[in-house]
């Protein structure tokens, strides 16, 4: 069984993984692919390497779940570098007024969310948020080391849940935990669950429909309600954001991308 099928037939790394894991399997050993996204590209590339591959297709492909609050955010500017900033004053500005717990910033590289990590860290070091703490900047993307990366997931997937069994001394814990702000790519990401999620920043606008719905995804991980999401976008990008929005609240299949 592989997750996330069309991402491992469009990236060449996780091809090369998935071949070599293949050659591995028993002759006998059935396959099944499971994705949110089909690109014909993706879909012909599977065909051709599993040409006895049935095709199962839901309502929901190219589809996100509903009742995800989404958000737009106009970060428009007349210049490069001021588009940058005024994204990261942007997001600042949400992470200050919102007594957040723990939140979710995805960036599409790995220069960018070391660039943002040293922004919010030195932003940090003289302000707090609505909840009257500092909060904790953490990063998960390939420039990581294992150790660090071992750390960081340990904070993210093993949280004090709140049931019955919990005691008061844990939920004053958790109470006096720092919120956290997690910076991550999309790729870091996937696979990965961040229990009690509540807000979900897309830092770098996705460039087509897929990666939108692989973004907002985030948000919708377990049984609980959605996190929020918001978007900051500037120029070009809010019409096409505009667009996918539209079609995710009429909760129709999203399947362009700019060109």
């Amino acid at each position: 069984m592989l997750d996330e099928g069309d991402m491992v037939y469009g990236d060449a790394q996780l091809r090369a993984v998935w071949d070599e894991l293949r050659a591995q399997l028993p002759e006998t050993c059935a396959t099944t692919l499971a994705t949110s996204t089909l690109p014909a590209s993706v879909l012909e590339s599977v065909t051709a390497d599993l040409p006895s591959a049935k095709l199962v297709r839901s309502k929901q492909l190219h589809t996100t779940r509903p009742g995800v609050e989404e958000r737009l955010i106009d970060c428009s500017t007349t210049s490069a570098d001021g588009a940058w900033a005024k994204r990261v004053g942007a997001l600042k500005a949400e992470l200050r007024s919102d007594p957040f717990r723990k939140v979710l910033v995805l960036c599409s590289g790995v220069r960018g969310c070391r660039r943002l990590h040293a922004a919010l860290e030195e932003a940090f070091e003289t302000e707090t948020t609505a909840s009257g703490r500092t909060p904790r900047v953490l990063s998960l993307h390939s420039g990581i080391e294992p150790a660090e990366r071992a750390s960081t997931m340990r904070e993210l997937v093993d949280p004090l849940w709140r049931d019955e069994d919990t005691s008061s001394e844990d939920l004053a814990l958790e109470r006096a935990a720092p919120p956290l702000v997690l910076l991550s790519t999309e790729r870091s990401m996937r696979g990965v669950d961040m229990p009690q999620l509540e807000h979900v920043f897309i830092f770098d606008f996705p460039k087509e429909g897929a990666e939108y719905i692989r973004a907002v995804g985030r948000a919708t991980r377990g049984d609980g309600p959605p996190a929020r999401v918001s978007y900051l976008a500037q120029g070009g990008q809010l019409n096409f954001a505009k667009a996918l929005m539209s079609l995710d609240e009429g909760e129709r299949p999203i399947t362009i991308d700019r060109r």
